[in-house]
């Protein structure tokens, strides 16, 4: 039991120290990004090159750059992720059935359950196809990803 008890304490500091760590981590890259100088994005809805130009552009090494930082924060920010589901769980597992967590007179977190409708697609369509067909509109959507 002592030794369950010590894996843990280390557990628990090790994941405050990779708390601390990517901390850090984000703070560097927020301070980073409110030092340079943000360019407009072009819209969501602008369609790519006509069948037949170039689909490709050569990066600058500016844009390397950007690449490169965008995979470092995209990196940080599955991090970040990963420990605020972590950190959400000890806290429901604390939890157990109380909705609501306090301090003194001071609520921290409330749990709530909630009734709520939503329509199930896949009986809908399955069983009134011609309605579910006639509400489907095609629309056209530019993917960004990291290669």
């Amino acid at each position: 039991m002592a030794n369950a008890q010590k894996i843990a304490q280390e557990k628990a500091v090790a994941t405050e120290q990779t708390a601390e760590q990517l901390q850090a981590s984000a703070q560097l890259l927020i301070e980073e990004a409110s030092t340079t100088s943000s360019s407009h994005c072009p819209p969501q809805h602008q369609h790519a090159n006509k069948e037949g130009e170039n689909p490709a552009i050569e990066a600058t090494p500016e844009i390397i750059a950007a690449v490169q930082e965008l995979r470092r924060i995209e990196e940080l920010k599955k991090k970040l992720l990963e420990l605020e589901e972590a950190r959400r769980c000890q806290i429901k597992s604390f939890m157990g059935l109380h909705p609501l967590l306090i301090t003194g007179a001071f609520t921290l977190v409330s749990w709530k359950s909630l009734d709520r409708k939503s329509l199930n697609i896949q009986a809908f369509k399955a069983e009134l196809p011609d309605l579910y067909n006639s509400y489907l509109t095609d629309i056209n959507v530019r993917v960004f990803r990291l290669c």
